[in-house]
């Protein structure tokens, strides 16, 4: 298993690489879609417009896809935190309690110890 850190690095540094190619692309597209235009045709072809709605969508897709997967990680890589610590506090609080009632217990011997007649003796109440 890579380090929580190592994991999110990654992830950022592919979702960077993914918004500079999709915004390249977006670029070229609207290039393209802008090259089109001329004096006798003002408007961008149906097709260049398609290109252009195409490669926005596509990049959108493709960062909504990494935010998921970054945000699964957190959420994934938190809960494992929050087990462990959820795990050790358990752990921790059983073997206070252990100690406590060990203690409770001595304590408890010693106060009968300590009430018991001695040298034979009799104690009336």
């Amino acid at each position: 298993m890579t380090a929580p850190t190592d994991e999110f690095t990654r992830i950022a540094r592919e979702s960077r690489r993914t918004f500079t190619a999709a915004a390249r692309h977006w670029g070229e597209a609207l290039q393209n879609a802008a090259g089109s235009v001329t004096l006798e045709h003002p408007v961008p072809t149906r097709e260049h417009t398609l290109a252009l709605v195409d490669s926005w969508f596509d990049m959108a897709a493709q960062l909504l896809a990494d935010q998921r997967t970054a945000t699964t990680a957190l959420v994934t890589r938190g809960h494992e935190a929050v087990t462990t610590l959820s795990e050790q506090a358990g752990a921790a609080t059983s073997t206070l309690t252990e100690k406590v009632a060990a203690t409770a217990g001595a304590a408890a011997e010693t106060l009968t110890k300590a009430r018991a007649p001695r040298n034979g003796a009799s104690r009336t109440a």
